[in-house]
């Protein structure tokens, strides 16, 4: 059952009234329990973004209230489906990424590959630590889940958070920015689906190869990603999108996502 969902968008700064000659937005939602709080976050994400930035704050500022609009809408219909929320937003030359879950952004620099978030997953020293600080009395399983979840931090979910005794699960975002730089290539965003069956540097190279094959073609390039983690053994749905960084242009590729299908590696 596909419950992933993605977003990509270029933005007239003239048509939106921004203060930005370049605007573009990724996004990748891992649904969990529904799909209903992954396809809210692709059909609102842009909305409460550009509501955001027309505000005249900081990106930074801009893209955490943004999430946390999206959460609160999430919250007053009593969303039980939850999601991971990774994104991606060019504004001229700065790269602000935002992290909630366990999807991952990778930038490709010099031809490497550059991990630019962390997952949120109760397995971590980090993670473990902030849970503990909010509830003493949360428990960690042995394979990493809290309160039932395999992820620390989402969206929706509102089953979890609207108990007290749960309040260590949340949907704060860690937002950062990047200065996008002569040598950055491009980004890909993915779901863990893509990420648990192919490394970093994999997923770059992939990446690289489809575009070079496909005459910077994004869309090309994000399905050789789920491809390749198909036959790699993924046994998740796989979610990618490519975003060159690049040129006078800013080009967003459509996403591309597949559920798993049976495949030998290769």
């Amino acid at each position: 059952y596909q419950e992933d969902c993605a977003t990509t968008a270029v933005l007239s700064s003239s048509e939106h009234g921004l203060a930005f000659k370049r605007v573009g937005v990724a996004a990748v939602f891992d649904g969990h329990g529904g799909s209903e709080a992954s396809e809210h976050l692709h059909q609102h994400m842009v909305p409460r973004l550009l509501q955001q930035l027309k505000l005249g704050i900081g990106p930074q500022e801009a893209t955490a209230a943004a999430v946390q609009q999206l959460e609160a809408q999430l919250m007053s219909n009593q969303c039980t489906a939850g999601s991971t929320l990774t994104a991606a937003i060019v504004l001229d030359d700065q790269l602000v990424v935002a992290q909630v879950g366990d999807s991952r952004a990778v930038l490709c620099r010099a031809e490497k590959a550059v991990q630019l978030t962390s997952e949120h997953k109760a397995s971590g020293d980090s993670e473990r630590a902030r849970i503990a600080a909010a509830d003493p009395s949360a428990e960690i399983s042995s394979d990493g889940y809290c309160y039932g979840m395999g992820v620390s931090r989402g969206l929706g979910s509102y089953h979890i958070k609207s108990d007290c005794s749960k309040r260590a699960f949340t949907a704060t975002a860690d937002v950062t920015v990047h200065q996008v730089e002569a040598a950055d290539d491009f980004i890909v965003l993915g779901s863990d689906g893509l990420f648990d069956s192919l490394r970093n540097g994999e997923v770059v190279s992939t990446a690289r190869r489809a575009l070079a094959a496909a005459d910077g073609d994004c869309s090309a390039a994000a399905q050789a990603l789920v491809d390749r983690a198909i036959v790699m053994g993924s046994s998740d749905n796989v979610t990618a999108v490519v975003m060159l960084l690049h040129g006078r242009k800013l080009l967003l590729a459509k996403s591309n996502s597949r559920l798993f299908k049976n495949r030998s590696p290769g």
